[in-house]
């Protein structure tokens, strides 16, 4: 493996630069793709603002409706970093986005104690554990009936969200990710980088990005109508 001598002034533009190399070759690459992306996230987005709108609020509907963004917020950013070249920072984002989900569902759930306890000891909850928790034959019996929860389609949905669980630690997962085939040999990456050789794998992880904003939307329609609701919806903001 080989990586070019960098001066400080390359690493100035690594650390505040606009990773438009990468991002143009992705692009290039993948046309259309983002376009799609962004109507997936507007409709999401349309779905959690409802959710604030209909929903009457209080402490448990305001942290759902928290977790809600968090997770559209994680594949949104995820799928930023993807396009400019840090697959690592984006695939760590989806983990974040598959606990985000579990925990506006357990949150919603007011016999699981789970909101109750998180107020608690907010430093204390075992938050990589709320994926595991929904499969719990009791939760995921009051959650079915809460919201229709397919306990068969939420483990394939834990499984999908924990192998990105490998890009939060120090793995040979992630450290593939710093080394770039060329003609002349590996090559070690710093800073953002489009790697042609993985657009196939690229392709995949957006198609997985676009389903995680469908299946949020989902999730929180069937949350808003589970909920109490207000007499008369809030106004839309301008």
């Amino acid at each position: 493996m080989t990586m070019a001598t960098l001066s400080v002034e390359a690493f100035e533009d690594i650390l505040v630069g606009e990773d438009r190399e990468a991002r143009d070759a992705f692009l290039a690459s993948l046309p259309r793709r983002v376009r799609r992306i962004a109507r997936a996230s507007r409709i999401a987005h349309v779905a959690i603002d409802q959710f604030g709108r209909y929903v009457p609020e209080t402490a448990r509907t305001r942290n759902v409706m928290l977790f809600l963004h968090g997770a559209l917020n994680s594949v949104v950013s995820s799928t930023h970093l993807l396009i400019i070249g840090y697959p690592v920072a984006s695939h760590h984002l989806m983990r974040q986005y598959g606990e985000s989900c579990a925990m506006a569902l357990l949150c919603a759930d007011e016999k699981s104690g789970v909101h109750e306890r998180l107020l608690a000891e907010p430093a204390k909850y075992p938050f990589h554990k709320s994926l595991d928790r929904i499969l719990k034959a009791d939760v995921s019996a009051r959650l079915r009936a809460l919201v229709g929860l397919d306990s068969l389609k939420w483990q394939q949905f834990r499984r999908l969200t924990e192998a990105y669980h490998h890009f939060s630690h120090a793995s040979l997962f992630t450290m593939v990710h710093y080394v770039k085939d060329t003609e002349q040999g590996q090559l070690l990456i710093l800073g953002s980088e489009y790697d042609a050789n993985n657009r196939k794998w690229y392709s995949i992880e957006l198609k997985r990005r676009r389903s995680a904003l469908q299946s949020l939307a989902t999730l929180t329609r069937s949350l808003r109508r589970a909920m109490p609701q207000r007499p008369r919806p809030i106004p839309r903001a301008a």
